[in-house]
């Protein structure tokens, strides 16, 4: 399923970035474009996957060879509702909502991990974040981040992946990408989903910062 629905996912984002190529003017400028847009993502993959659920359905019931690629159809189309419905990108609004509004009065710890990407890593081995001071400045900084389009910083100079670990044992991971003083947050982070991308340059800043006072220790 995780296979599966990364392929959708991507597909569908290509789909939806070959239709705003080449008129920048309808390039989302402001929070709630962005999440008209996201809307929209959704319910295109929904619609996706009701027609390649129909188109797979149809085939198996009126072919009588190659029925292989309906099987395929149908597959992919189950796929995509599944995941807009029940799945992991049923919720992909609630997942940025809750890095930005994040308390920390509920957070246990934070881990800082070093990335599997291609880019260089922030960090070289796992960093374990449980000192309540740093916790309430992480937090207090992702709450100044800003949603932003999905172009944003796709060339770091650095990265790394983040799980938070919630005082009720759920986690949240997302991954974080530098350029300089640019810091983005990749919502899922190296989870397999994308639910959206942040602009998190104060976050940057003290992450950076508590990784530098750790190395001198």
């Amino acid at each position: 399923m995780l296979v599966t629905g990364t392929f959708i996912q991507k597909f569908h984002f290509l789909l939806i970035t070959f239709l705003y190529s080449g008129n920048n003017d309808s390039l989302p400028s402001t929070i709630q474009q962005l999440k008209s847009l996201r809307v929209a993502q959704h319910t295109g993959l929904f619609i996706i996957g009701i027609i390649f659920s129909a188109i797979g359905i149809g085939g198996l019931l009126l072919a009588r060879v190659k029925r292989g690629l309906f099987w395929l159809f149908l597959l992919l189309g189950i796929s995509s509702l599944l995941l807009t419905t029940i799945g992991p990108l049923s919720n992909s609004q609630e997942n940025i909502d809750q890095l930005l509004s994040m308390d920390s009065q509920e957070i246990q710890m934070i881990e800082v991990r070093p990335t599997s990407r291609t880019y260089p890593s922030l960090v070289e081995k796992i960093m374990i974040i449980h000192n309540r001071q740093s916790i309430d400045n992480i937090c207090l900084a992702l709450n100044h981040a800003r949603e932003v389009d999905d172009d944003f910083l796709k060339a770091p100079d650095s990265c790394c992946s983040i799980i938070v670990t919630m005082t009720d044992r759920s986690t949240i991971q997302f991954g974080m990408m530098q350029r300089g003083q640019v810091t983005g947050i990749d919502v899922g982070g190296e989870s397999g989903w994308h639910y959206g991308r942040l602009e998190a340059n104060d976050f940057g800043k003290v992450l950076k910062s508590l990784i530098h006072n750790t190395l001198l220790r």
